[in-house]
């Protein structure tokens, strides 16, 4: 395997702002097995393997910002993006960011007074997606759902320390494998329909949003769901949070759009969710000092299909 190039973070920042000139980049590091030492690596290809691989990719994530799902799978693609596989071995995945200066346009070009807000899995349909993870003491599991998936994650956070909101980052630097590779795509979706059925509403004033604690290279296969079920993506926008909470997202789009008095312009937010988890941040980001009317539907899943729950301040 070629060595790790001195200031490959630089090497590798200014391979893709060339590629995409009006992205900023945000943060480039390894992850997955890559963060590993030269001895944990060798353990996992006899684990995995049985043998030990003369040539191993370096896994490399890009958080960058201001460009749109589509231009991340350009890169994907791309020859600049084989170039650096070819000739250093860096196996680079760009992961969007939030974009705050396309939100601000749009807000810009017309009256928005009202936030609508989906999380995706488990809200707007049901997948198959599962979450398998390594811990690094060898043991191993695998996440069928969301409330397996935030159970197991607190934990582990909870045994290192971990304090952030989403801990994924941190497990893996702390050596924990967490393969996210069926939330790559929309594996096996059922339509959760009360749910669509609201969505495929574009109200007046309002602006629409996918929200999804997924990575930004899930962008792409969420909107063309949409298509498929008859929702208009073009009046959609999609949001991956990037291991931030829904709450201070939702928080830092108010607060964007602010009138001279000091107040922002939006002054309702309805939020469609299934986790308890992150209603219960929203509430406490939005609630406290009411940076706007906030309605909730909780997705809540029953014996005769799914029901909507309201929850407000």
């Amino acid at each position: 395997m070629k060595l790790l190039l001195e200031n490959w973070r630089e090497y590798i920042k200014q391979e893709v702002e060339s590629f995409l000139p009006h992205g900023t980049v945000r943060d480039v590091k390894m992850i997955g097995s890559s963060t590993l030492s030269p001895e944990e690596q060798e353990q996992q290809d006899i684990d995995k393997y049985g043998y030990i691989q003369s040539y191993r990719d370096i896994d490399v994530e890009v958080q960058i910002s201001d460009i749109t799902s589509e231009e991340a799978e350009e890169w994907a693609f791309s020859d600049a993006s084989q170039r650096l596989e070819d000739e250093s071995n860096y196996d680079v995945q760009l992961r969007i960011v939030e974009n705050w200066r396309q939100y601000i346009n749009e807000m810009e070009e017309e009256v928005i007074d009202t936030l609508r807000i989906f999380d995706f899995d488990e809200t707007i349909a049901h997948t198959r997606s599962e979450t398998r993870v390594k811990a690094p003491d060898g043991s191993e599991a695998t996440l069928a759902n969301q409330q397996e998936f935030e159970d197991y994650m607190s934990q582990a956070a909870a045994n290192e320390g971990i304090t952030d909101f989403d801990p994924i980052d941190a497990l893996i630097e702390k050596g924990y494998q967490i393969d996210l590779s069926d939330f790559s795509i929309v594996k096996d979706p059922e339509e959760i329909i009360i749910v669509t059925d609201e969505l495929k509403k574009f109200p007046e004033n309002s602006k629409t949003y996918i929200m999804t604690a997924r990575r930004g290279n899930s962008l792409g296969p969420i909107l063309a769901y949409l298509d498929e079920i008859g929702v208009d993506s073009s009046k959609v926008r999609p949001i991956a949070t990037g291991g931030e909470s829904k709450g201070s997202v939702i928080a830092n789009m108010i607060a964007q759009k602010k009138l001279p008095d000091g107040t922002s312009n939006i002054k309702r937010i309805e939020y469609y969710e299934d986790s308890d988890k992150n209603i219960q941040d929203v509430m406490n980001h939005i609630c406290p000092e009411k940076l706007a009317e906030l309605t909730i539907y909780k997705v809540v899943k029953t014996e005769n299909g799914y029901i909507l729950q309201h929850i407000g301040c």
